[in-house]
């Protein structure tokens, strides 16, 4: 089975890619800019992309590449990438009967709601989440063989640092404890990268369809921070501040995706 991977640049992207070459799957990847041992292909051209699957001919496709703007209007900058990109792919993938993996997010229902699944109404309230929206409709409406995965936040050194966890364990590396603002008392069930990168190769292994959500173990913001602290910055504690406690957001993680590290066990993975 020959395999192409976009957005290999990314976070998730680098921990796919090293996970299905160190299985010896036939990969091609692919990112913006290219690299040594990827080929360049900006998925916001049409014409690019279209060129791509035709020279390449992949049998399974997982695409990761987003445009992760979370800024307000910008819906025309990240729906050639988020939106149109996966809506050819699927295309492609119909017509051939190709695999598609689709990297989709919990934003999707946006940000009021407590537990998402797929009862949980989609009602993105900005931008980045519409076009992941517009992009899992297309795919469904395809007819296309697909999973797509909806991830919440994702964990894990030079993590992107829009998630607050990810920028608590860049600032404890260099010594600096983390703030945690009112009790942290909130749920989240964020997920540890190399824990993603396992549930989507288990989707291409198994050619698991359907809508998927990705999550970790539940715990609270202060649970999270204190045991950052205790891991790198040996015991000591976060730094408190003043401030308002959010509400739970956690997403139900699908049985279909397999076992997950908990959040303790993911921090000492990062520091083997």
């Amino acid at each position: 089975m020959k395999i192409l991977i976009t957005g290999v640049s990314g976070f998730l992207g680098q921990a796919v890619h090293a996970k299905l070459k160190s299985a010896d799957k036939n990969v091609i990847a692919t990112s913006r800019r290219g690299s040594t041992g990827t080929i360049a292909c900006d998925l916001a051209n049409p014409s690019e992309l279209m060129m791509l699957l035709k020279r390449q001919a992949p049998d399974c496709i997982i695409n990761i590449a987003a445009e992760t703007n979370f800024g307000t209007g910008v819906l025309p900058t990240v729906y050639p990438t988020n939106t149109l990109a996966p809506a050819i792919i699927a295309a492609y993938c119909k017509q051939t009967n190709a695999y598609l993996l689709q990297t989709s997010s919990s934003s999707v229902h946006g940000s009021e709601y407590t537990f998402l699944n797929l009862k949980t109404p989609c009602e993105p309230n900005f931008d980045y989440g519409i076009s992941k929206l517009l992009a899992d409709q297309a795919i469904l409406a395809s007819g296309c063989r697909a999973a797509i995965i909806r991830f919440g936040g994702i964990f894990g050194l030079n993590g992107p640092l829009h998630l607050g966890i990810n920028k608590a364990i860049a600032l404890a590396q260099t010594g600096t404890r983390p703030k945690l603002y009112g009790t942290g008392i909130s749920q989240r069930n964020y997920l540890y990268v190399q824990d993603g990168a396992a549930m989507i190769e288990r989707c291409v292994r198994n050619q698991i369809e359907g809508i998927l959500y990705a999550g970790g173990e539940t715990v609270s913001i202060a649970h999270m921070l204190n045991c950052i602290s205790a891991t790198f910055l040996s015991g000591k504690q976060p730094e408190i501040i003043e401030g308002k406690d959010s509400h739970d957001q956690l997403v139900d993680v699908s049985p279909e995706l397999g076992a997950y590290h908990s959040f303790q066990e993911a921090l000492n993975d990062m520091r083997l």
